[in-house]
Order: C-alpha cells, then structure tokens, then sequence
C-alpha cells in the first residue's frame, strides 16, 4: 500500500522529445495546477507491470483513465477514496489530490496515449505517453573460421534476431570492437524476427567483441549474442 503524500518515480512527455528531460520525482501534493496531471512511466518491457498517476487540481475529484484505444481502464473519486476497476486493470486513491492505475502485465496494446478525463465535456485531457518495448535474443554466425584470418580481411557476420518489439520506432545496431554498423531503424507492428548480413574489418576484433544494441524510445540495450563467444 501506498502512504499519503508518497513520492513516485515517474516520467511525464511523449517519446520522441523526451531523450534529454529528467526524471521527475511526483508527489501527490496540492499544487496549484488546473484539472488534472497524468504521469506514466515512459518505457516499459512488455509483459512487465506498470503505474499511472493522475493528480486531480480542481473542484471536480471524479476522473477517469482511457486507454490508448479509447477504452475505459478505471475510474476513481478522490471524495469517498474510492475506484471502480475495469478489466484488469487495478486503480486506488492515493490521497485527497490524486489516484493511481495500475496494470499487471503491458501489453503490446498498451503503447500510446494514455488520458486522465476530468470533465467529458472538455476538449483537451491530460495525456502521457508509453513505450512498450521487447528486448530481443539473438545468435551471430560467421562465413569463415576467424582463427585463420589476418588484419586485412573482412568478416561476414549473420546476425538472427528473435523476438523484438518497440511500440515507436525500433534501431538495431551491431557493435563490433569500435565499429557500430546499423542494421535497421524502423517501426514494427508485432513482435518481429529478422536475419541481417554484414560484413566487418577483423583488425583488433574477436568474435567475443560482438553485442546487439537494441534501441527503443530513450532506453537503449546491448545485448549479448549466442555464438559470439567462438
């Protein structure tokens, strides 16, 4: 259970302009802002849990949380403390000034806007925006026995890539000793698979140098590979 006035650690702004904002420590407090605040983390693993804060700054203490397909997830009334879940999902009031959504297990579909709706009659609502992302395994072979190979020869990689997802724009880059060669910067609609051939200098590398950077919003992986170690 959360204690009244406790500090959440969470990240307000949409992903594509959030890569140099801080994080923001919010605490359910009276500010003096003008209806309400939504707060959701900004990346989140799929199948990970996660938390939405709304801060209620006005008359009204009745809100509710849409999806980012529109759907209703909860509603709560800071009045009488009290939510009513939908679905899964799970909601509480904090305090006086603010409430929480929670969701157990993101799912693919739970990237997007997120709402807190104070007043239905109003055009604009607080939104946030989430990320969810999949960090991929993956396997890197090579054309040719690397022990025979000198300075001046190049190196065929073929690099499998299993299971990766991103609800924005995905970059998969290779990293081999010093070198970064991209390998793709696109957006996927599912949980995808991929097979990349590069080739790459062996001076000063060794197999064991090899690693995946998978790259999703403003989080960033390197990820070690099966049969980068022969």
């Amino acid at each position: 259970m959360y204690a009244p006035d406790e500090g959440l650690l969470l990240v307000r702004r949409s992903c594509p302009h959030a890569a140099m904002v801080p994080v923001l420590f919010l605490f359910c407090l009276r500010m003096p802002f003008i209806k309400a605040d939504l707060f959701c983390e900004e990346v989140v693993d799929l199948g990970a849990p996660a938390n939405l804060t709304c801060n209620i700054m006005s008359v009204s203490n009745a809100h509710s949380y849409s999806t980012p397909h529109g759907h209703s997830a909860a509603s709560c009334d800071l009045s009488d403390g009290k939510c009513i879940r939908i679905g899964d999902f799970s909601a509480y009031v904090i305090n006086t000034t603010c409430s929480v959504l929670s969701i157990p297990s993101v799912l693919q579909s739970h990237g997007g806007k997120w709402t807190c709706i104070v007043d239905a009659n109003q055009a604009n609502h607080d939104t946030c925006h989430m990320t969810v992302a999949k960090v991929p395994s993956c396997n890197i072979t090579s054309d040719q026995n690397t022990s025979g190979l000198s300075g001046d020869d190049v190196l065929v990689l073929e690099v499998v890539v299993t299971g990766y997802y991103c609800s924005q724009v995905t970059h998969l880059q290779l990293l081999t000793g010093r070198t970064t060669t991209n390998l793709m910067n696109t957006t996927v609609t599912n949980m995808t698979d991929g097979v990349f051939v590069t080739s790459v200098s062996v001076t000063e590398l060794t197999l064991a140098d090899v690693k995946l950077r998978f790259n999703c919003c403003t989080r960033t992986w390197d990820v070690s590979c099966d049969g980068a170690e022969h």
